[in-house]
């Protein structure tokens, strides 16, 4: 195959996969809630993040900013959410669930114990 022959092909596969010609991707959305999962006595306090960032091909550590959130739980037993700043409290030794979104489906677990 010729020098151009396979310079095409390069070519055709960095712009297929979305890189340019220094291979840097484009990168995917990502959100999250942070901490993933945490753990708390009676009375103390952690706050939560909800956050979205993008990832470069090959960056393990993507920068991630926040993002706003009505932090909801249907846990109010267990736990005191703050829906604006995302401050959970314990108040019972027990498990539970806290979210960013109103639909629940992204969710972080607290445990008091």
């Amino acid at each position: 195959m010729s020098r151009l022959g396979r310079t095409g092909i390069v070519a055709a596969l960095m712009i297929t996969s979305g890189c340019s010609e220094r291979l840097t991707c484009a990168g995917t959305g990502l959100i999250r809630v942070n901490p993933s999962e945490a753990t708390v006595r009676i009375g103390e306090t952690v706050v939560l993040r909800f956050e979205e960032g993008e990832t470069p091909c090959g960056d393990r550590n993507p920068p991630f900013r926040p993002l706003p959130a009505a932090w909801t739980t249907a846990d109010t037993l267990i736990v005191r959410v703050d829906a604006s700043t995302g401050g959970v409290v314990g108040l019972r030794v027990g498990d539970a669930r806290i979210s960013p979104t109103p639909d629940g489906g992204l969710f972080t677990t607290v445990h008091v114990r």
